[in-house]
């Protein structure tokens, strides 16, 4: 069945004008950290425009040459460059690297933006359509479960190098890490692998490295069987807050307040040193960003929905600018750790879906106008290095914010950015829907700041 969860269009993007794809009428999105993803949609064109030509070499140059420019872009086309790039390398009878890039599709369920392509290609599609694929969690008839039943000795990963760092993706945001399933045969063979996290690079990048691993297969009872495997691509690891957080006026006693109990006192505490950071125009933001995170933890200490609900959008938020808040040991915390502590940025954006099924009718959500709440302008207008903030989020099937990231990041804001995330987290919203039913979408928040104060804009 599938996830009720997808991604809202942020800016144009076009296949060939097949008869099946809907034009999106509304003019590009101009938000600066999305230039580059909309000049990644002009590139699309002239390539769907070789293709029709029937300029395949060219067409595939184009392809390979875009791919590798989506790795440095926030919301590269990476998918939709990979997709052409395999069915042009098949078209051109370069088999072994259509079919390595049709498989990281595969991995990364990305296939269906090819549906509008196939009549192009023809044979060529036609090779690529019938390899076999698997869908995650799913277990092939005659393949080992995970859940590992008595007498079966997993298989292991023998060799191979892991993706470092960032892998390159110098667009990716928040905390680099993925999941990773796979189908070893009998003879330690990788087959049908599937891949989820936050960052479509990232997970690009982790299955080209795994290319390289080798296998022992899984033994039952001293037999080779086919078996899954699973493993976790830089697995966070339970730091304590004295291990990752910034060290600044204030923050020690706050965080012992907190892990007391003692909450009015935490919270007056928390309260006094985010505003003296925005009124000083945040001269560091990862302090501001602990202050942020601090009043998280404050708010996930109350009992009712509403502070929960904020919370956690504070939370992710803060991770998303800091990865070194992801998975951090909130034991101390009591029950505010606990509520916390599920909620680890990337979860939310890697479980959606690229688009609507074709025939769904879709409606965006809408702010409900009385949680509005705005950024407050600490410092004069002409202070400030920008008039708009741009935030993206998800905007959840029970309307609220989740995982909110700043699309442009510059410490010429003064703090007035991070104080937007802080505002929106407050928003709810009539969810979108799908033929009626409430679904969570990517969506772009735009607010207006300058004289008079910040005020949110369409």
């Amino acid at each position: 069945m599938r996830s009720l969860a997808i991604r809202c269009c942020v800016f144009v993007g076009l296949v060939l004008g097949a008869p099946t794809a809907h034009a999106d009428t509304r003019p590009p999105v101009d938000i600066p950290g999305l230039r580059a993803a909309q000049a990644q949609d002009a590139a699309i064109v002239a390539i769907d425009g070789q293709i029709r030509r029937g300029e395949w070499r060219a067409a595939r140059d184009g392809a390979a040459a875009l791919l590798e420019e989506s790795k440095r872009v926030f919301h590269g086309a990476l998918q939709r460059a990979l997709v052409r790039l395999a069915l042009l390398e098949a078209k051109l009878s370069d088999d072994e690297e259509a079919l390595e890039h049709w498989q990281a599709l595969q991995a990364m369920a990305g296939t269906s933006l090819a549906e509008p392509l196939y009549p192009f290609f023809g044979a060529a599609a036609e090779k690529l359509k019938t390899q076999p694929t698997r869908a995650w969690d799913e277990v092939p008839a005659g393949v080992e479960s995970l859940s590992g039943l008595p007498g079966l000795v997993p298989p292991r990963r023998a060799g191979g190098d892991v993706a470092h760092s960032d892998a390159g993706c110098a667009g990716a945001r928040g905390p680099l890490w993925a999941r990773f399933q796979a189908v070893i045969d009998a003879q330690g063979r990788m087959r049908q692998p599937t891949i989820s996290g936050p960052s479509v690079c990232f997970d690009f990048e982790v299955l080209s490295t795994m290319r390289g691993w080798r296998f022992e297969a899984a033994r039952r009872n001293g037999v080779a069987v086919a078996a899954m495997y699973a493993e976790t691509i830089h697995p966070p690891a339970k730091r304590t807050w004295k291990d990752v957080a910034t060290s600044g006026p204030g923050v020690a006693d706050a965080v012992h307040l907190l892990e007391d109990g003692k909450l009015a006192a935490a919270e007056a505490q928390i309260e006094r040193q985010w505003n003296a950071a925005l009124d000083g125009g945040s001269p560091s933001r990862p302090p501001t960003v602990t202050w942020m995170a601090l009043r998280a933890l404050a708010l996930a200490a109350h009992d009712d929905a509403e502070s929960e609900r904020r919370a956690s959008c504070l939370w992710e938020a803060a991770q998303g600018e800091e990865p070194a808040f992801y998975d951090l040991d909130l034991a101390a915390f009591g029950k505010a750790g606990e509520r916390l502590a599920p909620h680890r940025y990337g979860e939310v954006r890697s479980a959606t879906h690229p688009d609507p099924a074709a025939g769904e009718r879709m409606e965006r959500p809408q702010l409900i106008r009385e949680t509005r709440r705005v950024p407050r302008a600490r410092l004069p207008a002409a202070s400030y290095g920008a008039d708009r903030v741009f935030i993206e989020g998800t905007v959840d099937a029970e309307g609220s914010i989740r995982e909110p990231i700043l699309i442009d990041r510059s410490a010429a804001m003064h703090g007035l950015d991070l104080e937007a995330l802080d505002a929106v987290c407050g928003w709810r919203f009539h969810p979108a829907t799908v033929d009626g039913k409430p679904v969570a979408v990517l969506y772009v928040l735009g607010l207006d700041v300058g004289a008079g104060g910040a005020r949110p804009s369409s």
